[in-house]
């Protein structure tokens, strides 16, 4: 069953992650380094990541739209 498959180890994902060499580098980054940069440096990140299908509303240049559709200027 794939059960079996998937608990080959006795040891758990985080003490995998952390003791398997090629996992290591990704592991020091984005654990160690990465937060006492930002903390050194005195950033505040906040991020928001919009799924991939919404676009973005920013407005397209008036070159861009086809004559027909752009906006009439008096």
């Amino acid at each position: 069953m794939s059960v079996e498959v998937a608990r080959p180890g006795k040891d758990g994902a985080f003490q995998r992650m952390a003791t398997r060499r090629e996992y290591r580098p990704y592991y020091q980054v984005f654990a160690v380094a990465m937060p006492m940069f930002f903390h050194l440096m005195g950033i505040i990140v906040i991020s928001f990541l919009p799924p991939a299908g919404v676009p973005h509303r920013q407005p397209c240049p008036p070159h861009a739209l086809h004559p027909r559709h752009r906006p009439l200027r008096r």
